[in-house]
């Protein structure tokens, strides 16, 4: 074999591999495309369903404050009830703490019964 001809059969041959390689790169990119987007459609599922729960969430807690804001007046009467049946009207609310003469917020107890208990 001579020169010449070596030299084209090198050249034939890395047309060859160049030819396969982009064939395989393009098979592969193809692959890595056709995943990807399999994968991107799931996720978006998922997502789609999380979304739907956090919504159905979030209108339950609104309900919820409605019944509570709703029904909050009938239940702070009826404890206003049950504390003058017990002699027990001077004991403050919950939103609104006791103040001493300084105007300071004094702390609460924990309860009348333990404070009796204690003395």
């Amino acid at each position: 074999m001579n020169r010449a001809s070596t030299s084209s059969l090198r050249s034939v041959v890395e047309e060859l591999v160049a030819t396969r390689v982009l064939a395989a790169e393009t098979l592969l990119t193809t692959g890595l495309v056709t995943r990807d987007e399999a994968e991107n459609a799931e996720v978006s599922e998922q997502v789609s369903v999380i979304d739907t729960e956090l919504r159905e969430h979030a209108i339950a807690a609104a309900r919820a404050a409605a019944v509570r804001d709703r029904e909050m007046p009938t239940v702070a009467a009826a404890l206003d009830a049950v504390r003058a049946e017990l002699g027990e009207s001077g004991i403050p609310r919950p939103d609104d703490p006791a103040e001493d003469v300084g105007g300071e917020k004094t702390p609460k107890s924990a309860s009348r019964s333990a404070d009796e208990a204690n003395s």
